[in-house]
């Protein structure tokens, strides 16, 4: 007996069911569950629903068959009521994430230091050994170290202790301090305004007299340096944050391969590629030279049109900085970044994971994802992209379909 013809009347009425689901079923009962022993108002009772049993089953079976995709279709930044994610994981994480951060905030307050001035007022916030108040900087960075460590001076002795009647005063009880009845010392106190009443305040020297600006402190810390060919191939407009990022430590060969740091990342020490056993894994040889990575870029080669066939990465990042670089090249550049992220991630999955993937499977990854980033950014409004060196196999696998009127511009020069 064929089955095939109840089970399909089965699920239709199943469907039809659930599209307009019986009163019977879609019905429940509200029982007030009291909150204390006594109760006298409606706000002493909890309100609670009691459903139908046939209502419930069909609820089962929906979250049942739901819970199996879940998982791969929410980002695994959301840990919270999903199957085998727990809510502390994040809380966790940014509990690291910050402890390390001020770890390093620390290390530079020795730097921070000699950049934030006190402009004093009342006196009384300010420091007076080791705040940056005088104009030839800290007294401690003008006494020295070991002269502060003989002296055993009070650190917590604030810049109010110098003022009298809103008057510069040395009083008798830090009379005994040399420096403080020196010539600079005095020299220095005289040059600076009366006191006040007014609190003290705080100066950011790198972008005086314009206030603190997030780009005159990065230059002031961070000097600009010579800028690179590969700049504008691996940080553009559209990229994708992840990828770019894993694109440019490809490009500064900062990974770290077997032939780098083979002891230190690798329990078990191996000398061969995970991604092609009978050789030594290289940052070349990743990328170019083994049979995963060689399908990869015959595929981007093929879509893309690009007469190199690259064995180093000083072949193809020249060749590519030189002709994509420029604005219109959106989808080639993503292409080229996606291509070494999921390299390095399918590597990364061998060697950590134990789980291994065919080349076919990476490229449907590839174009998914392009296409997927290609849609969110048609998707906005007022969006422009251009698009230069379209072929048609580039413009079937990605741009076919992607028509929203008023949303956004294809550029396609010839």
């Amino acid at each position: 007996m064929n089955s095939k013809p109840f089970i399909e009347r089965s699920r239709l009425e199943l469907h039809k069911l659930l599209r307009r689901m019986l009163s019977e079923i879609n019905y429940s009962y509200i029982a007030l569950v009291p909150k204390v022993p006594n109760p006298s108002t409606v706000s002493d009772f909890r309100p609670i629903s009691c459903c139908n049993l046939i209502y419930k089953c069909i609820h089962k079976l929906i979250a049942n068959k739901l819970s199996l995709a879940l998982p791969s279709i929410i980002n695994p930044a959301q840990t919270a009521f999903i199957k085998g994610r727990q809510i502390t994981d994040n809380i966790i994480l940014a509990y690291e994430l910050l402890n390390g951060f001020w770890r390093k905030l620390l290390k530079q307050k020795d730097m921070a230091r000699g950049v934030i001035r006190h402009r004093i007022g009342a006196g009384t916030d300010t420091m007076m050994w080791i705040e940056f108040w005088l104009p030839n900087g800290p007294i401690c960075d003008q006494l020295g170290l070991s002269e502060m460590d003989i002296l055993q001076l009070d650190t917590s002795v604030k810049v109010d202790s110098l003022i009298s009647n809103s008057q510069w005063t040395i009083p008798a009880a830090l009379q005994f301090f040399p420096f403080l009845l020196s010539e600079s010392f005095t020299t220095q106190l005289q040059s600076l305004p009366l006191p006040s009443l007014v609190p003290d305040s705080t100066e950011w020297l790198p972008s005086l007299p314009l206030g603190f600006s997030h780009k005159l402190t990065l230059e002031y810390f961070c000097p600009p340096s010579l800028s690179f060919a590969w700049h504008k191939l691996v940080w553009f407009k559209h990229c994708i944050p992840k990828h770019s990022h894993i694109f440019w430590l490809a490009v500064r060969e900062k990974f770290c391969t077997l032939d780098t740091k083979p002891i230190m990342l690798h329990k078990h020490y191996t000398n061969v590629s995970y991604l092609c056993p009978s050789n030594w894994e290289s940052i070349d040889h990743l990328f170019f030279k083994c049979k995963f990575s060689r399908a990869i870029w015959d595929f981007i080669q093929n879509v893309a049109r690009f007469y190199i066939r690259p064995d180093y990465w000083k072949e193809l990042i020249p060749w590519c900085s030189s002709h994509w670089s420029n604005e219109g090249y959106t989808i080639h550049k993503l292409m080229l970044s996606a291509a070494v992220y999921y390299i390095w991630l399918e590597r990364n999955a061998r060697a950590f994971r134990n789980k291994a993937s065919n080349a076919p499977h990476t490229i449907n990854l590839i174009k998914s994802c392009i296409r997927a980033r290609i849609v969110s950014l048609v998707l906005k409004s007022g969006v422009e992209l251009k698009q230069k060196g379209t072929t048609e196999d580039l413009q079937k696998m990605f741009l076919d379909g992607c028509t929203f009127t008023g949303c956004h511009t294809w550029i396609l020069p010839d």
